[in-house]
Parts: C-alpha cells; sequence; structure tokens
C-alpha cells in the first residue's frame, strides 16, 4: 500500500468486523496476517507479540492494561504468557465503506505498536468489554453503537498515538499553562503573554499546545471563556455585550462569532434557565 493521502483520526468511520472478549492459554500459539487492523487489550496476564515480516522479529510483551495495535497485512505471532491471560479484541476498517487493503492513505496519527493508557484505562476497558457484548448481541441500533464505541475508543488512543507518551493527560507544562489561562481568561493573554510568563517563545508555546492538545492556546483561550460566558449567560440573565466584556473579549461582535462556533449556537439564543 503506498501511503499517499492522511487520513487524520477525525475523519474516520470505523466498521466494526469481530470484537471478542476471552481468556487466552498458553497453549495458543498464533502465526497469522490479518486484513484489516486490529486491537488488543490485555486484561489479565500478558501477551508476547512479534511481527514476522522483518529478518530479527523482535518480540515485545504486551502487559495487562496495555492495548496492541496489529497492522494489516503483517505476518505475525502472538501467543499468551500466562494461563490466566484475558484479551479483548477488535477488528476493524477505519472507512466503513471500503477496505483499508485498498484504500492508499496513511492513518494519522500512526498507532503505536503498544499503548499504556494510564488513566485512561478504566473507561476504555469498559468501552472494549462492551463493544465485545453489543457483537455478540442483536439489540436495537447495534452497528451504530459499535461504530461510536469503537471511534472513541481509537479517538482515546490517538491522543496518546499523538503525543508518544504513556498518559493522555498534558505535560507539566502545558498543564501550568491551563491553569494560568482559567485563572486569567478575563487579561489580555496570548501565546506571547504565555511565552513571557513561561519563560519560552510564543512558537514554543503554540507547539506545546499542538503536540499535547491537538489544538492552539487562542482556541484553549477562547473556549474557557466561553464556557464561562455560558453559565453568565444562562444562570443570571446577562446581556451579550455585559458577557464579553466580562470574560475578557474587548468586541463583543468578535465574541458572538467565537461563542457561534466553539458552542454551536449564537450568545443570543442562550435564554436563562
Amino acid at each position: 500500500m503506498h501511503n499517499n493521502k492522511i487520513l487524520p483520526v477525525d475523519q474516520w468511520a470505523p466498521r466494526v468486523r469481530i470484537a471478542n472478549h476471552h481468556r487466552y492459554t498458553r497453549a495458543g500459539r498464533w502465526e497469522r496476517v490479518n486484513p484489516d487492523p486490529q486491537l488488543i487489550l490485555c486484561i489479565n496476564g500478558a501477551v508476547e507479540f512479534g511481527y514476522l515480516d522483518q529478518p530479527a522479529p523482535a518480540l515485545l510483551t504486551v502487559e495487562a492494561g496495555e492495548v496492541l495495535f496489529i497492522a494489516p497485512e503483517r505476518k505475525h505471532t502472538i501467543q499468551a504468557l500466562r494461563d490466566d491471560t484475558v484479551i479483548s479484541g477488535i477488528h476493524f476498517e477505519p472507512l466503513a465503506d471500503r477496505l483499508f487493503r485498498d484504500v492508499q492513505v496513511q492513518l494519522d496519527p500512526t498507532p503505536s505498536t503498544c499503548t499504556r493508557p494510564g488513566p485512561e484505562l478504566p473507561f476504555i476497558q469498559a468501552c472494549f468489554i462492551e463493544l465485545a457484548a453489543l457483537y455478540e448481541g442483536h439489540r436495537t441500533y447495534r452497528d451504530a453503537a459499535m461504530r461510536s464505541l469503537c471511534h472513541h475508543i481509537l479517538l482515546r488512543l490517538a491522543s496518546l498515538w499523538r503525543s508518544g507518551e504513556g498518559d493522555a493527560a498534558a505535560g507539566p507544562r502545558v498543564e501550568q499553562m491551563l491553569s494560568y489561562i482559567r485563572e486569567h481568561y478575563r487579561a489580555p493573554i496570548n501565546r506571547q503573554t504565555l511565552g513571557k510568563h513561561f519563560g519560552m517563545t510564543p512558537e514554543h508555546v503554540n507547539y506545546l499546545f499542538k503536540k499535547e492538545l491537538g489544538t492552539t492556546p487562542t482556541t484553549v483561550i477562547n473556549r474557557e471563556r466561553c464556557i464561562r460566558a455560558y453559565a453568565l449567560l444562562s444562570r443570571h440573565g446577562r446581556s451579550v455585550k455585559e458577557t464579553a466584556y466580562e470574560v475578557g473579549f474587548n468586541d463583543p461582535a468578535y465574541f458572538s462569532r467565537v461563542f457561534r462556533r466553539l458552542m454551536h449556537q449564537p450568545p443570543h439564543d442562550v435564554k436563562p434557565s
């Protein structure tokens, strides 16, 4: 497959082919080639995995609480290392109407072979288990629910794949800047003021936000302001103009455009509740 087109994760429309949840003993060792991408969550025990289409295959141990991504069209081996190993797996196509092997795309971000979800693990594990239950059942809206759950799992994992870290939370420098924004959102802050306060260039501030949050400092600042603006409009009945000034916007018209874009409705439509 030639990778000549980028397919961002928020544009994936996954179709689940197989979802399962089962015990996996050491007696079972697979050597196979999948036609589609696969995710395996190791819930208990451990598995040993390696691609066999390279001169000196390196075997990787996937521990409980880690997610394995197996690329399609690659011969690989996988075996449980303990008899009490429990895994949950998903075979999926990133695009519902086409086979991945027939589409010339590159997944963005590139999935990591092994991912440690950290604090995300309980939620991700619950999604894997629910997806397996949906696959085995016949409930109403089954296919739509499976697509939604699979995409949600992929979005959660993608934040880890993009950062290359084992925890979806932002790093300490970005967390400090987020705290500063929450405390000073009424002030005239931007990436320049953040850079000056935290001793880095505006370009590096922008790089960190893009890398760890997938967005820009301006979007984060405006979102914080709009969340607080919604509370003022819905709980306290403030006018749009008053609200704009109170949350740090100098131009009520610009505030209205930003609010509509981020909150998916114009501020004039927010009524006190």
